[in-house]
C-alpha cells in the first residue's frame, strides 16, 4: 500500500497494470491464410470463355476492385458480395468475360474456401492457454467460416465483418471483438498483414497492434514480425 501510495512509483504501476496483454486478435486472410493468388483460379476460370489470358483478366479484376471497394468500410453496409458482384457485372457487360455473375461470385467463393493456411499457423495454439484468441476478418461469411473450421485454425472466437456488420479498420468490429472477448480494448493486440486494417485500425481503437510483415515491406512500421513464430518473444514489450 506504501508503494503505490508513492507519487513516483504508483503512475509507473498502474501504467504496467493497464499494458497487460490478456486476449489476443488475428487478422486471417494474408496473416494466417496465404491469399497472394487470391483472384488466379477464378481469372483462369473466366480466360477459358475470354479472349483475354488469366494474367490480364487477374489485371483487369483486381483495377476494378480498386474502383468498387475504396472507402467501403465508410459507406453503409453491404456484404463483400455485393462489391464482387458490381466487378463481374462490368467485366460481362464490357465483353470480357461471358456467364452470369452470380455464378461467377459462386466460383469465386468455392475457391476462397480453398486457399491454403501458411507452415507457421500451428503456433496458434500456444497462446490458448494463457490468452483467448479471436479471428476477425473482412470477409462474408460464405467462404470465411469454411476455412478456419476446414484447417481446424484454432481459436475461441471468430468474427466477420458480415458478423459485425462493419469492415476494418473501423472502431465497431474491433469493439465487437473485445465486447465478445469480454475484455477491454487496451487488453488486446491485434495481428494482422494490413498496416492500414490490422495495425492503425487497432491503435486508433484503442488496442494494441503488432504487423506480422511476411515479405519485409514495411520496415518503417513496429512492432513488426515476420512470422507467428516470432510473435511470443515480442508480445512482452508492446
Amino acid at each position: 500500500m506504501q508503494i503505490l501510495a508513492d507519487p513516483i512509483i504508483a503512475p509507473v504501476l498502474q501504467k504496467a497494470v493497464i499494458c497487460i496483454i490478456k486476449g489476443i486478435i488475428f487478422d486471417l486472410f494474408g496473416t494466417l491464410v496465404n491469399n497472394d493468388y487470391l483472384y488466379r483460379p477464378i481469372c483462369d476460370w473466366m480466360s477459358s470463355s475470354s479472349d483475354r489470358t488469366a494474367e490480364e483478366l487477374e489485371q483487369v479484376f483486381i483495377s476494378l476492385r480498386r474502383v468498387h471497394f475504396e472507402d467501403y468500410h465508410e459507406k453503409p453496409f453491404a456484404p463483400e458480395s455485393f462489391y464482387y458482384l458490381r466487378i463481374f457485372r462490368d467485366m460481362v457487360s464490357q465483353g470480357l468475360v461471358e456467364g452470369d455473375s452470380e455464378e461467377l461470385l459462386k466460383v469465386m467463393y468455392e475457391s476462397f474456401k480453398k486457399m491454403p493456411v501458411y507452415d507457421d499457423v500451428g503456433e496458434i495454439r500456444q497462446f490458448l492457454d494463457d490468452y483467448p484468441v479471436c479471428i476477425m476478418t473482412n470477409a462474408d461469411n460464405a467462404f470465411a467460416y469454411p476455412v478456419v473450421l476446414d484447417n481446424g485454425i484454432p481459436h475461441d472466437v471468430l468474427i466477420t465483418s458480415e458478423d459485425a456488420q462493419s469492415y476494418k479498420p473501423s472502431r465497431i468490429i474491433f469493439e465487437l471483438a473485445a465486447d465478445s472477448m469480454r475484455l477491454g480494448r487496451e487488453e488486446l493486440v491485434v495481428i494482422g498483414d494490413s498496416p492500414k486494417c490490422d495495425f492503425l485500425g487497432p491503435k486508433k481503437a484503442g488496442m494494441k497492434a503488432i504487423l506480422i510483415d511476411r515479405k519485409n515491406a514495411h520496415g518503417d512500421l513496429s512492432p513488426r514480425v515476420r512470422s507467428l513464430e516470432e510473435i511470443n518473444s515480442i508480445l512482452p514489450r508492446i
